[in-house]
């Protein structure tokens, strides 16, 4: 047997071993390798190919699919779960007389085929009980240790350590308090971390508004949002006036053309609104060739407070999904535009009102039960504001077959493939009132609430140990005003949870809710029950929402030969 490093990464100390017996083989390799596939061969030329052998993470396994032009790849690796000590064994007769082996990455891994994917650390501390079927992947330490029932149906695998340290001014203990952990191996620590689809070492890039001299041909111009959408609203403040509030909107409607990303689209369309006396007014096209315009979908006049924000009569662009699915395939401007083919599947919006003031600028969605399907390609809303989320979204595909959905189940075609991606987000209840938002206690309890999307977003990290300086982990990812009955009511999520960045825009700090222990300082919810669970359509290649970042590896780093 001989052994070869070519190239990797350096936190992979072990390397694979072969022991014969028998005219059997075992093999095994470093826990550090999870995500990696074994491959063999039975020559090294390069038209032979290589055969997946097998793998310990259910996503290498599925996304591990023949490379387009390549002949060399088989896909789907078995999965394998037989750990002895630091390693993966498997067994294996020789039946050639040369037999070649090697670690090597999947091709791509789609993001939202995590149950939980965090770039940072990995807070589960003092959660709610909370069943995790799926991958949890983090790029920094994982901290657990809660009172409630914290279980992990799958691995655990972080770049970092596992540990439960004090967090929001407890400490657990044992450090596992909780915790069970189902998965085989339990968790892994010190793997290799994943390589970024965006060339900068700030993922927030994917949401933002890139500089007007930016090539969107470019590695980074490619991973931005704002060239892959389709539709693209930017709300600004009337540009020719000092000092005013005028609301000014630029739609833009482009295309891919020659294979090329749609932002590259020399063709976009343009289209210049500004809003006054309660009406949007195209200066673009002349009004006798105006079709139905944004203010078919599109209010810019919405107030509302966001208490954990300290953000009174916020700037909010609010966009009515079910409308602008009607919109969108009714508008000329649109009909000249996409087709069943080409359809729109990403919608981005940004208000940019909040320059120059204190005032903090958001985007929320409205009527979002029934999302454009698209020809079953999905639909994702990308911006680079806080996201408000009203009300239930994306539980029908017809307008009546609903997908109230349990954990962990899959949606039955009742939806279509989502993303909701942003600097942050919230959920706020279907009886949510603009007027009534400034109380921490609304009179009137809320509503369940479902929401089936993959969220990708940021947060506040934690930035020491006490109360006032915690995340609020995993299970506050995704933001929460009102209140919520004490928990009778539910926050159902068929979802994948993705945490990229640090929010740069709702920037204050998580605050416990009414009636935790200790003593929340100036509390604004009171938390509902949440039914949360990976959508297993996120492990078919076919139903990944639009748009969402994919993933690599490093090249492979040890090659075996029998």
């Amino acid at each position: 047997m001989a052994a070869i490093l070519l190239r990797g990464p350096s936190t992979i100390a072990q390397t694979p071993k072969i022991a014969v017996s028998n005219g059997t083989a075992s093999l095994s390799w470093p826990l550090t390798a999870y995500y990696y596939l074994l491959q063999s061969s039975t020559n090294l030329s390069g038209s032979n190919a290589w055969f997946n052998v097998a793998t310990a993470s259910t996503e290498s396994s599925i996304f591990s699919f023949i490379i387009p032009g390549d002949s060399t790849w088989v896909a789907e690796a078995p999965i394998i779960s037989n750990v002895v000590g630091d390693n993966f064994v498997i067994t294996q007769a020789t039946t050639n007389a040369h037999q070649f082996f090697r670690l090597q990455a999947p091709f791509i891994l789609p993001v939202c085929s995590f149950a939980i994917f965090y770039e940072g650390m990995l807070e589960f501390t003092k959660t709610a009980d909370m069943h995790v079927d799926g991958t949890v992947y983090a790029n920094g330490p994982v901290c657990v240790g809660t009172s409630a029932t914290l279980v992990f149906n799958d691995s655990v695998t972080t770049t970092k350590t596992m540990s439960g340290p004090e967090r929001d001014g407890w400490t657990p203990s044992p450090w596992n308090q909780g915790t069970t952990f189902n998965g085989h191996p339990s968790f892994v620590t010190n793997i290799s971390a994943f390589l970024p689809p965006f060339g900068t070492n700030d993922p927030h890039v994917l949401i933002d508004i890139p500089p007007a001299n930016e090539d969107p041909n470019s590695s980074l111009g490619q991973s931005r949002l704002y060239n892959q959408a389709h539709v693209l609203i930017i709300v600004t403040n009337q540009p020719s006036v000092s000092g005013t509030n005028i609301p000014w909107v630029t739609l833009i409607l482009q295309n891919s053309v020659n294979l090329m990303i749609p932002g590259a689209d020399p063709n976009k369309g343009k289209y210049t609104y500004i809003y006054t006396n309660n009406v949007f007014t195209n200066f673009t096209v002349a009004p006798s060739l105006q079709p139905n315009g944004i203010e078919y979908f599109l209010s810019v006049t919405n107030k509302f407070t966001d208490i954990r924000e300290y953000q009174s009569n916020m700037f909010v662009a609010q966009i009515n999904v079910g409308a602008y699915a009607a919109w969108v395939v009714t508008n000329r401007f649109c009909a000249g535009k996409f087709s069943s083919v080409s359809p729109p599947t990403i919608l981005y919006v940004a208000d940019r009102r909040n320059i120059g003031t204190n005032k903090l600028s958001v985007v929320r969605l409205v009527n979002g039960n029934q999302l454009p399907n698209n020809s079953g390609l999905g639909f994702t809303v990308g911006t680079q504001n806080p996201l408000y989320v009203k009300g239930n979204y994306n539980i029908t595909a017809d307008g009546v077959h609903f997908a109230y959905l349990p954990r962990s189940t899959t949606n039955n075609g009742s939806c279509v493939p989502a993303a909701l991606m942003c600097d942050a987000i919230t959920i706020l209840s279907s009886s949510f009132n603009d007027a009534t938002s400034p109380n921490s206690r609304p009179a009137a309890a809320a509503p369940s609430n479902t929401v089936n999307a993959a969220i990708i977003t940021g947060n506040v990290p934690s930035t020491d140990v006490t109360t006032t300086t915690f995340s609020g982990g995993v299970q506050n990812l995704i933001r929460l005003q009102e209140d919520w009955d004490g928990g009778s009511k539910y926050v159902i999520l068929n979802t994948s949870l993705v945490r990229l960045f640090s929010s740069q825009m709702a920037t204050n700090q998580f605050r416990n809710p009414v009636g935790w222990s200790p003593a929340p300082i100036s509390p604004y919810y009171t938390a509902p029950t949440r039914l949360w669970g990976l959508d297993p359509n996120f492990y078919n290649i076919y139903k990944q929402p639009p748009g969402i970042p994919v993933y690599t590896l490093p090249e492979y780093f040890l090659h075996l030969s029998l």
